[in-house]
């Protein structure tokens, strides 16, 4: 009965992590530089420290999307502060996407708990 728990467990997680995956691989490509000449973009993606699973799902991330930019884009993933001050990185425009638990990005924008003040 246990194996049997884990193997659902397993099919449930991998569901959950590949559905994405499938809805963004399917989506419309965005027009290259050719299409409309569009300019180089300097993204900065918050994560956690080196060593992490948030820095490993960020840096897989970040390989996954680096060659739908346009020529000359640059994704930086940032191995800074994790869950309780990505949502500040983002509010003081120093990332421009992080990973975070849903309660922390409640709690910032309601600016409460520990948050002094809303942040959007």
């Amino acid at each position: 009965m246990q194996v049997r728990k884990a193997w659902l467990y397993q099919r449930f997680l991998s569901a959950g992590l590949l559905i994405p995956l499938v809805f963004t691989s399917c989506a419309p490509s965005p027009p290259s530089p050719s299409d409309g000449g569009l300019s180089p973009v300097h993204l900065r993606f918050a994560t956690f420290t080196q060593g992490t699973a948030w820095y490993a799902y960020g840096a897989s991330i970040a390989e996954l999307l680096r060659p739908q930019l346009p020529s000359g884009s640059s994704l930086d993933v940032l191995p800074l502060a994790g869950g309780v001050a990505n949502p500040q990185l983002l509010a003081q425009g120093k990332a421009d996407f992080a990973l975070n638990f849903a309660v922390n990005v409640q709690w910032a924008r309601q600016g409460r708990i520990i948050y002094e003040e809303k942040m959007e």
